[in-house]
């Protein structure tokens, strides 16, 4: 399958699918560099969901070595396709490369620093990510932590007070990652993804996923 999406190119099939998404590999027209394309089938392009609007908006204004890079956003009016082209993590998620390696105690503390230099970044921002699990966490070639799928994350200000009850109580995100606050429709602030942050140091310390452990 060969897209033309802007100055971009779908090369091959699906590398990672959500419920409302794929994502493509593809590559640069013209200096033919690899990129990851997620395409967001929505109802209106011309009058977009608030949640997809909400994921670009955010998405765009983040520049850090520990989020992923979002190259370009282009929109099929035709086909009511959204396309987000990001940077491509030769590796994959954290998930899959952690069901092949044994990770060391440098490993854990090497990646572990650079996820919470993510964070921080995000906080700093002002940005929550609501859904912080090892299958959003992308390795690139060097082994370089990158947070991705800012499709449940929301904007909060300083005082954390005036975006109203719907920010900070709303349920999403992955039940095994979600901390007690979320799970019982409480208010919630940026230490629900540190709660997410525990269950993933607690997996990669044992090597078991929070899913067994659960059965």
């Amino acid at each position: 399958m060969e897209t033309i999406v802007g100055d971009y190119q779908i090369t091959g099939t699906s590398i990672a699918r959500g419920s409302f998404s794929d994502v493509f590999l593809g590559k640069h027209r013209y200096d033919n560099s690899k990129v990851a394309i997620k395409r967001i089938k929505v109802k209106n392009a011309r009058k977009l969901d608030k949640i997809v609007a909400r994921e670009i908006e955010i998405h765009s204004k983040l520049r850090h070595p520990n989020i992923i890079k979002l190259h370009d956003t282009q929109i099929n009016y035709t086909t009511n396709h959204v396309y987000l082209i990001m940077e491509y993590c030769a590796i994959g998620s954290l998930k899959d490369y952690q069901s092949t390696h044994f990770f060391t105690e440098a490993d854990i503390q090497n990646f572990m620093r650079q996820i919470v230099a993510g964070l921080r970044y995000l906080y700093e921002n002002g940005v929550l990510h609501r859904d912080l699990k090892p299958q959003n966490i992308l390795l690139d070639e060097y082994r370089t932590i990158k947070l991705i799928d800012f499709g449940l994350a929301r904007e909060f200000n300083d005082s954390h007070t005036d975006d109203g009850p719907s920010m900070f109580e709303t349920f999403c995100g992955s039940p095994m990652y979600m901390s007690p606050e979320m799970v019982h429709h409480r208010r919630y602030d940026t230490m629900s993804d540190i709660w997410s942050l525990g269950v993933i140091m607690y997996e990669l310390i044992t090597g078991r996923s929070e899913e067994h452990t659960s059965e």
